[in-house]
């Protein structure tokens, strides 16, 4: 089984269309927040969530791929696919990572309140997710 993990704004409707055609894949959705301040503790609760094992195979884009290496990483997992995903915090623009002490700060429902007036699905993803795991998974990124 290919375990897909979407961006950090998004959930599984992030790969629609002609991803679902592809055979042995499942797509995920991040589990409930719980309050993990890091990417491996995230993926930790990804692998208990989808009962991942050593034998599968994770995939991901953006801070999905980050926690799928993370997943990798604790299961001894060899396969890992990559969709526009960091491999290290040195991919990870420097700008992005000045930013995210900003986060705190940030007004994430405000932002979310616009972004859901939109009609991209993108939009409306992010406009559904826990502020409290944005903000901590822009921290957990800057210093992965």
């Amino acid at each position: 089984m290919i375990f897909t993990l979407p961006g950090m704004g998004a959930n599984s409707n992030m790969y629609s269309g002609p991803w679902r055609e592809l055979f042995n894949m499942k797509f995920l959705d991040w589990p409930k927040y719980r309050g993990e301040k890091t990417l491996s503790k995230i993926a930790e609760s990804v692998i208990n969530e989808y009962n991942i094992s050593r034998y599968d195979t994770v995939a991901g884009s953006s801070l999905g791929g980050m926690v799928a290496l993370e997943i990798a990483d604790i299961l001894k997992i060899e396969s890992v696919i990559l969709f526009g995903s960091a491999v290290t915090k040195d991919e990870i623009n420097p700008f992005l990572r000045l930013l995210s002490p900003l986060s705190d700060i940030t007004p994430i429902k405000f932002i979310q309140a616009i972004a859901g007036k939109y009609p991209k699905e993108v939009l409306s993803m992010f406009s559904t997710t826990d502020t409290d795991f944005i903000r901590s998974m822009c921290k957990a990124a800057a210093v992965w």
